[in-house]
């Protein structure tokens, strides 16, 4: 495969990671929103081992879990920020 059509598909999926990232954000504000309502807290420490847990489990790499612990940390951290402006 050339290298403009390994790049053209490097936009595919990214496309598709920000659509999805996106998608993730949305339902992350619609549980900020019913955890203000229940007067819950936002972060859940707890749950948030079990998302870390959960994709490490499942990473059958090329990405380092190390790295992929890291983005994950991200995502994380950028819905729980949604979570809290609600």
């Amino acid at each position: 495969m050339s290298l403009e059509l390994l790049r053209s598909r490097i936009d595919e999926l990214d496309t598709q990671v920000l659509r999805l990232l996106n998608e993730r954000a949305e339902l992350a504000s619609e549980i900020g929103r019913i955890k203000n309502i229940l007067n819950m807290s936002i972060t859940n420490a707890e749950r948030e081992q079990k998302i870390l847990e959960n994709v490490l489990e499942k990473n059958a790499g090329p990405l380092s879990d190390a790295d992929l612990k890291n983005i994950y940390v991200e995502i994380i951290r950028a819905c729980s920020d949604l979570q809290k402006a609600r």
